[in-house]
């Protein structure tokens, strides 16, 4: 009975080496995902930050086309208001 029971010890003892070879297998490859985790999280930050300051560049050109555009229209308005107080097309006015 002894040996039966050193036999089946030796035998629990196998089984717990190989699932500590299995336990030590997952965990490698559990750091090795959280690696890859981690890259990948940088690498998707670093997209964000890309399109943000992307974004912004945009933003910040639109801005300056609206500022033109904005101060083209202000001088065509002064143009047209000049024309239209303009004596020259009064008097032409009145002639024609």
């Amino acid at each position: 009975q002894l040996e039966q029971t050193r036999g089946e010890l030796a035998q629990s003892q196998a089984q717990l080496e190989q699932t500590r070879g299995e336990l030590a297998q997952s965990q490698g490859q559990l750091e090795q995902t959280r690696g890859e985790l981690a890259q990948k999280t940088v690498n998707l930050e670093e997209a964000c930050r890309q399109v943000q300051d992307f974004q912004q560049s945009q933003r910040q050109q639109l801005q300056e086309e609206l500022a033109r555009t904005e101060q083209a229209l202000e001088e065509t308005k002064q143009e047209i208001t000049a024309m239209k107080t303009s004596k020259f097309l009064k008097l032409k006015a009145i002639f024609s």
